[in-house]
């Protein structure tokens, strides 16, 4: 089967799907997704993951002004 025929075959399948069809579709991919629900969406290796391999924050010290006026862009 070619992709455009393998497409036209989704595409049928959906435009054809009831809505109770639709709904069992839904929750079965919700559970495979999230097992514990909608409201399960962290995971404590994933929170772990993110602690080491996340963003890393800039930490530095505090800039000193060191212009005559004290009204420098860095001051302000």
């Amino acid at each position: 089967m070619d992709d455009q025929a393998h497409l036209a075959e989704h595409i049928e399948s959906i435009a054809t799907r009831t809505e109770s069809a639709s709904e069992r579709l839904a929750t079965a991919l919700l559970h495979c997704a999230w097992p514990g629900g909608s409201a399960d969406r962290s995971e404590p290796a994933g929170l772990e993951w993110v602690r080491r391999w996340g963003p890393a924050t800039m930490a530095s010290g505090a800039l000193m002004c060191s212009c005559a006026h004290g009204r420098c862009a860095l001051c302000n």
